[in-house]
This record gives C-alpha cells, sequence and structure tokens, in this order.
C-alpha cells in the first residue's frame, strides 16, 4: 500500500484537534468509481476542509485510523428532483465493502447532489484550487455540519433517534 504522504499531499492537509472528549472527527466522502474525495471536519469548529483523495478503501481505512475519526459521512445520489432512485452497484458495493473495513463506524449519508456541480463552479485552475472530487467532499460534509447546526444540536449522538437514523439508511 502506498504511504499515506504519497496519498495525501501534504500542503492542503489539514487535521482538526480533538478539543474536548465531545468533539467529534468526520470524515466526508465524495465516491467516485475513479477517485474518492475525502474532507475532514469536526463538531467543535463545524468546518469542512479538503484532505485528498485516494482510490482503495483500504486507504480510507487507513485514514480513519490515523486520523482518529469518529463518522463517515459518504455523499448519497438523489435525483435533482428530490427523489430517491436505484443507487448504482457500484455505489452499494462500495458502501457495502467500507462497512465491512470499519464494522464500528457509524457511516451517515448525506444528499450529494449538485456537488460535483458545485466544484466545477469554483473560480481558480487546476494548478490553484483542489481537485473537483476533494471540493464535492467539503460540499458534502459540510452540507452535513450545517444541517448540524441549523437543528441546534452536535451531529455527534445518534442513540435513540431511529426516525433521523433511518433516513440514512439505503
Amino acid at each position: 500500500m502506498k504511504d499515506l504522504k504519497n496519498i495525501i499531499d501534504s500542503s492542503l492537509r489539514f487535521t482538526p484537534l480533538r478539543m474536548t472528549k465531545e468533539t467529534k472527527i468526520f470524515l466526508g466522502v465524495d465516491y467516485g468509481a475513479k477517485r474518492i474525495g475525502l474532507a475532514i471536519g469536526d463538531s467543535e469548529t463545524k468546518v469542512a476542509v479538503v484532505f485528498g483523495t485516494v482510490e482503495k478503501i483500504e486507504d480510507i481505512a487507513e485514514i480513519v485510523k490515523s486520523e482518529d475519526v469518529d463518522d463517515v459521512v459518504i455523499g448519497k445520489p438523489y435525483s435533482v428532483v428530490n427523489q430517491e432512485h436505484e443507487l448504482p452497484d457500484n455505489f452499494k458495493k462500495f458502501v457495502a465493502e467500507l462497512k465491512d473495513k470499519l464494522p464500528d463506524m457509524e457511516i451517515i449519508f448525506e444528499d450529494e447532489r449538485l456537488s460535483s456541480k458545485y466544484a466545477d463552479s469554483l473560480v481558480g485552475n487546476k494548478k490553484t484550487k483542489a481537485s473537483r472530487d476533494e471540493i464535492a467532499a467539503v460540499s458534502i460534509l459540510q452540507g452535513y455540519l450545517d444541517r448540524a447546526v441549523i437543528c441546534e444540536r452536535s451531529p455527534a449522538p445518534r442513540e435513540g433517534l431511529d426516525e433521523a437514523k433511518q433516513s440514512r439508511e439505503y
């Protein structure tokens, strides 16, 4: 396996600090058949930042361990008209394999609709901006963190929230 330093450009890397015992670290994931964009954020600052791209689930599992991630937030495809549709088989396989590699990890699904379009709309060129996959991952994780602020609760505890948890299942 590649060394993590070769996977992630250290000039873009930012790791949130666990400021309190209650602070949770989140890894945002934008799944793509070629590359997987990653973002990282925490429940304290509620800010998502670019983390890098990887190509394999094993790389995600290693990052989860090395960065002490509490929950993984994966972008889930929806139609533009806000309806769930049959998920692509490669996405289902990716989620199943990730759950297998991280059996104790909470996997949260977040609407990824238009996250790639958002990434494409940002000003910059290939030398000055993060990749489309990385920016899409930031968009996914930031959407989750923002929604948690609007709901006036930490995005962390899930116990007793069966209805909310069911909405994240596919």
